[in-house]
């Protein structure tokens, strides 16, 4: 019962900034702006419904936000929510998945119900890759395919005029099945790589305001340089992530309250 309870996402109305609360990734944040709030921004200042109809057939209404862990796809899906003043609901991939025959694609079927009635939403699934890898990839019960299915019905069946998005977070785009991939359905592809140098003073900045550390220029520019190699003890390959830069300052928080306790003690 409390499995099924998470399983429909929580709705929320985000607030997140794409420039406040965003640090660097100026390239990603001006592709979000020219394909997808600049349109949709020019959508609403229209008053011929000509116009508008032919607005809207450019608005991408499915999204594939790709790149390694960490590095803030569900971030940039909050911050477009934001805004576009729409609701969010987060859906996790593999807790979607069901044992039980017609369970998961009923739960496709509520989620996109709940989001057209919330409308504008949008939906993120985190991991899509957990269900909607190609067809024909999987072996066992093959609820993945039918997964896959419903989510296309669901998508093919969306309106124009109908301000609902769906956004698929994934490490793994390549083994996406195909005919999501296809024009009309994720049709918008969004690459969120490691941050650069630039992307981790940016990200380092908003940190360090939001958690008051007040670190110094050198202290901030010393962190830039060592987040640039590898992590530590992590798998091979794995770069410093935006989620890396936030246990960062966080475990500088923590020394910064274990020094002040050690100094107010008696």
């Amino acid at each position: 019962q409390l499995r099924q309870a998470t399983l429909g996402g929580a709705l929320e109305v985000p607030n997140v900034s794409l420039d406040r609360d965003v640090g660097g990734y100026a390239k990603v944040k001006e592709r979000l702006r020219f394909d997808v709030l600049d349109v949709l921004a020019r959508k609403d200042q229209l008053t011929d419904e000509e116009q508008i109809r032919a607005m809207e057939e450019l608005i991408p209404k499915g999204m594939i936000f790709w790149g390694p862990p960490g590095t803030g796809k569900t971030l940039f899906a909050k911050a477009v929510a934001t805004e576009i003043g729409a609701a969010v609901t987060i859906v996790s991939g593999p807790e979607l998945k069901s044992k039980w025959v017609g369970e998961s694609e009923e739960n496709l079927r509520q989620i996109f119900h709940k989001a057209r009635q919330s409308a504008p939403s949008i939906i993120v699934f985190d991991e899509l890759d957990s269900f909607a890898s190609a067809r024909g990839t999987y072996t066992g019960s093959g609820v993945e395919h039918s997964m896959v299915n419903q989510l296309l019905t669901e998508m093919d069946g969306f309106h124009r005029d109908e301000m609902v998005f769906v956004v698929g977070t994934t490490n793994y785009v390549e083994i996406l099945d195909p005919a999501l991939l296809r024009p009309g359905r994720f049709e918008f592809h969004l690459h969120i790589p490691y941050p650069d140098a630039k992307d981790r003073r940016e990200i380092l900045d908003i940190y360090n305001r939001k958690m008051a550390l007040h670190m110094t220029e050198e202290a901030l520019q010393h962190a830039v340089r060592r987040t640039g190699e590898y992590v530590p003890g992590a798998a091979s390959g794995t770069r410093y992530s935006g989620d890396h830069l936030n246990a960062l300052c966080r475990a500088v928080a923590r020394l910064h309250l274990c020094e002040h306790n050690q100094q107010s003690a008696p």
